[in-house]
């Protein structure tokens, strides 16, 4: 089993821990991405809203939409907070990353610099730890701006995300493998067969 499939679920948490989430902070790209490029990189104008949905990359509520959504059926009083940005890579220092429209490409904050911006923006009153719920999803974009890095350095640059969130005291975390880009409309609308082969034996099998 390689280490990219690991990653499916990665999950820290006690289980007396967990009964009661007060908040939900998700880092990430476009898969987590609830407005934050549409409100604060391009002045709600993209993505064009509609199509896509309230500024997401989604025509409907994305995933981290609906787990809080499931989360607060339970508890009503869950803070959420997304620094999630579309475009966004594992880490800038490595690969960076960027969000685009029509002529227009702008540097967007990887997940880990995410962590560092959530991390020193911490004011008020602070939930404890053992009631934030923290989600994280990045990977892919590493990957479309250099297809030659490997799966193995796109995991161990997800796992310095995690690390860091164990430094700052992080007990439930949630990082997500990637999903089937091999499917998605910028792959299969591209007629490159190749390419989507490419990407199917990167994501699925971990070959290169």
């Amino acid at each position: 089993m390689h280490i990219l499939v690991i990653t499916f679920l990665l999950i820290f948490i006690t289980s007396s821990d967990c009964k009661i989430i007060r908040q939900v902070i998700a880092f990430g790209d476009s898969f987590f991405d609830t407005g934050n490029v549409f409100n604060y990189i391009f002045n709600r104008t993209n993505p064009p809203s509609p199509p896509y949905f309230k500024g997401t990359y989604s025509n409907g509520p994305n995933s981290i939409t609906r787990v809080v959504t499931k989360i607060k059926y339970r508890e009503e009083h869950v803070e959420f907070k997304n620094y999630a940005y579309g475009g966004a890579t594992t880490d800038n220092q490595l690969i960076q990353g960027f969000s685009s429209y029509k002529d227009i490409t702008l540097k967007v904050p990887g997940a880990l610099q995410q962590i560092e911006l959530f991390h020193q923006n911490k004011t008020g009153k602070q939930i404890p730890q053992k009631q934030r719920l923290y989600f994280l999803s990045a990977g892919g974009n590493n990957f479309f701006y250099n297809n030659s890095i490997s799966y193995q350095a796109i995991t161990e640059s997800l796992l310095k995300c995690v690390q860091l969130l164990l430094s700052y005291g992080a007990r439930h975390i949630f990082v997500l493998n990637f999903p089937p880009y091999q499917d998605s409309p910028i792959i299969t609308r591209s007629g490159n067969l190749s390419i989507q082969h490419y990407v199917e034996n990167f994501i699925i099998k971990g070959k290169l």
